[in-house]
C-alpha cells in the first residue's frame, strides 16, 4: 500500500473512532434522560386507575427506550475496542 494510502486510512480509522464515541455520548445521554423522566413520572400523584395505568404505560415505553440506547451504546463500545491499532506517523 503506499505511504499516502497509509495515511489516508489511519486518518479515516482515527475520524470513525471519533464519530463512534461522540454519537456514543448521545445515545448515553438519550438513555440518561429517559430514566430521568421516568423517575420524575413516579412524583406525579394521581387517583384514578387511568391515569396510573398512562404513567404505568409511558415509564414502561421510556424504559425500554433506554435500554435499547444502552444495548446500542453498547455495540459502540465494541465496536471501538475491536478498531485495529493507528499507527501515527509523521508525514506532511
Amino acid at each position: 500500500m503506499s505511504q499516502s494510502l497509509k495515511v489516508l486510512e489511519s486518518h479515516l480509522l482515527t475520524r470513525h473512532g471519533q464519530m463512534l464515541s461522540v454519537a456514543n455520548d448521545h445515545i448515553q445521554d438519550y438513555s440518561n434522560d429517559c430514566d430521568r423522566i421516568a423517575d420524575t413520572l413516579n412524583l406525579i400523584k394521581v387517583d384514578d386507575p387511568e391515569s396510573k395505568a398512562l404513567i404505568v404505560a409511558i415509564r414502561s415505553a421510556l424504559f425500554i427506550i433506554s435500554e435499547h440506547a444502552s444495548d446500542l451504546s453498547a455495540e459502540i463500545i465494541v465496536q471501538l475496542i475491536s478498531r485495529p491499532a493507528v499507527e501515527k506517523s509523521n508525514h506532511e
